[in-house]
Parts: structure tokens; C-alpha cells; sequence
């Protein structure tokens, strides 16, 4: 197996361990405190740590590769999706929410899924934060073509009505400019087509092609 064959499958099994460890979390925190499986999920898991502080050498050395293979893929693999550990979309990163994110051609940018108890605030609903960082996330993609210009700007959030656990939602984003010119992306999180969340992002800036 060559090089680039190795650091591909480093990657998927990654990938793999950290989606293994988020359905574990979200198994863990539905669990009753008096389940009496608890103390023999606690053994294991404490064995599982032993065995990965026995290898530490070998995962700082798939770190380095992955380093690597991130500077040469540059921010993103396709100049839209984050590579690897994003909190939002990174696949390797086991606290990012379990979503598909894509990007259209005409700019309008998306994601879907559901959330687990991983993600909850309010009993039974998704915490603000985690709604506002997935909108901040999408309208960055939509964003990402605008360049460094983009980068900056001012996000607002409003919340219409509690977003459930465990429902499918779509998370869309997309471009416009105001009156006075500057340009801003707005957004919104739906669940069955109802709007739970929105947001907009102000970027300003006359001069950013749009």
C-alpha cells in the first residue's frame, strides 16, 4: 500500500472511531443513572483508554500525517467543505453533529440531518448554541467564494420556535444585498418546511462581487 493509499485509510478509520464515538455518547446520556449495565460500560471504556494510551506514539504519528495531508488539501477539499476535525461538518471529529453540507452551484449552500441528545439544551430540544452554529457554519459556505472579504461581518439570530430532537431539519443559506449595498447572507433552519431558527450575516462591503 503506498503512501497516499495509507493516509486515505488513516483517514476513514478516523472517520469511523469518531462516528462510533458519537453514537456512543448519544447512548451514553439516554441510559438511566441506575442502569446496572453502567459499571460494566464504565470498565470497558476504561479499557479502551488504556489500550489508546498505549499507542499514543502511533496516533501522534497519524496526526502528523493528517497535518499533512490537510496542507496539501489546503482549507478544503473542494474550496467549500472543511476537511477533517471542522466542529460543524468535519467527519473526523467526533463533536461534530452527524449533517450532510453541500454547496450549489448557484451558491445556496445547505445542510440536513437530526440531532441527538448529544446536542440538547431544554429537555427534548436542541440547544440555541448548536442551531446558531450550524447557521453560522452554512452561510459561511455560501460565503466562501467571496474570499477574505467575507471573512469578517456581523451574525444575527432569531429563534421562531424550539427545534426538537431526533426530527429532520434543513438548514439552508444563500446570498443578497441590502438597499445600501453591503452584501449578507441569510439563512434558516426548517423542520417539515416550518421555520424554527433563522439567521443573517452582515458582511458589508460594496466592492464584494456577489
Amino acid at each position: 500500500m503506498d503512501e497516499d493509499a495509507k493516509a486515505v485509510a488513516t483517514a476513514l478509520a478516523r472517520e469511523s472511531a469518531a462516528d462510533g464515538l458519537r453514537r456512543l455518547t448519544d447512548l451514553l446520556l439516554r441510559v438511566a443513572d441506575d442502569d446496572p449495565g453502567l459499571a460494566a460500560i464504565a470498565q470497558e471504556l476504561d479499557r479502551i483508554t488504556e489500550e489508546l494510551d498505549q499507542i499514543t506514539e502511533e496516533l501522534d504519528q497519524i496526526t502528523e500525517e493528517l497535518d499533512r495531508i490537510t496542507e496539501e488539501l489546503g482549507a478544503s477539499d473542494d474550496g467549500r467543505r472543511p476537511v477533517g476535525v471542522d466542529p460543524v461538518a468535519g467527519r473526523a471529529n467526533a463533536c461534530a453533529p452527524p449533517l450532510e453540507v453541500w454547496c450549489l452551484p448557484d451558491g445556496t449552500a445547505g445542510a440536513s440531518g437530526s440531532l441527538g441528545i448529544t446536542y440538547q439544551g431544554p429537555r427534548g430540544l436542541v440547544h440555541g448554541g448548536v442551531s446558531a452554529l450550524i447557521l453560522d457554519h452554512v452561510l459561511n459556505v455560501a460565503l466562501s467564494e467571496q474570499g477574505p472579504a467575507a471573512a469578517g461581518g456581523e451574525l444575527s439570530v432569531r429563534y421562531h420556535r424550539p427545534l426538537p430532537l431526533y426530527r429532520n431539519f434543513l438548514a439552508t443559506g444563500r446570498l443578497s444585498r441590502g438597499a445600501d449595498g453591503e452584501l449578507r447572507a441569510v439563512g434558516e433552519i426548517t423542520v417539515a418546511g416550518v421555520v424554527a431558527v433563522s439567521a443573517a450575516r452582515i458582511v458589508g462591503g460594496r466592492g464584494v462581487r456577489m
